[in-house]
């Protein structure tokens, strides 16, 4: 139980720190053409290390807290970010965490899906057909600083799950 409280404390202090830094941070830095998605990055990772529960759970309040504060539909990002974290959670067992390329690849795969519902739901419904435009000054450059900014977040939570997990085989051998 007090591994269940640590593990929900830690993941909702990254939440909140990788909001931060995506809305806050990345977002003010005139050079850029985007700000990387750093919470879809914590959500595949999570995913991705620790299952579909944690990963379905992380992706519904990453995405909550953007649809709070985004001032869109509620509920918007937070039915794709639980989606993603449910389908990267399913690879859990599949992938070596450590090799970095399989990561990034997922993470790829994760941010084409969360533009496709973007555009889909956010343009395409409103017959905002301009595809290409939107590929070429939207997707490309998020995509780009996504897995880019990944290949240091996803190491990070990496280290932190692990860390998790030595002190849950540490405290489980006390008792054992």
């Amino acid at each position: 139980m007090k591994h269940v409280i640590k593990r929900t404390g830690v993941t909702c202090l990254l939440i909140l720190v990788f909001y931060l830094l995506q809305t806050v941070v990345f977002d003010k830095i005139p050079f850029l053409s985007g700000a990387p998605n750093l919470l879809l990055v914590l959500t595949f990772s999570v995913g991705l290390l620790r299952g579909r529960g944690e990963g379905m759970a992380t992706g519904f309040f990453c995405g909550l807290l953007l649809d709070i504060f985004s001032g869109g539909v509620l509920c918007f990002y937070a039915l794709i970010y639980m989606y993603i974290g449910y389908l990267n959670g399913i690879l859990t067992n599949v992938l070596v965490h450590e090799m970095i390329i399989l990561p990034m690849l997922v993470c790829l795969v994760s941010e084409l899906l969360c533009q496709a519902y973007q555009y889909i739901f956010g343009f395409f419904i409103q017959n905002k057909l301009q595809f290409v435009a939107y590929f070429k000054q939207i997707v490309m450059p998020e995509l780009v600083l996504t897995v880019t900014a990944a290949l240091l977040g996803y190491y990070v939570i990496l280290q932190i799950n692990q860390a998790l997990e030595r002190a849950e085989q540490k405290g489980a051998k006390k008792f054992a």
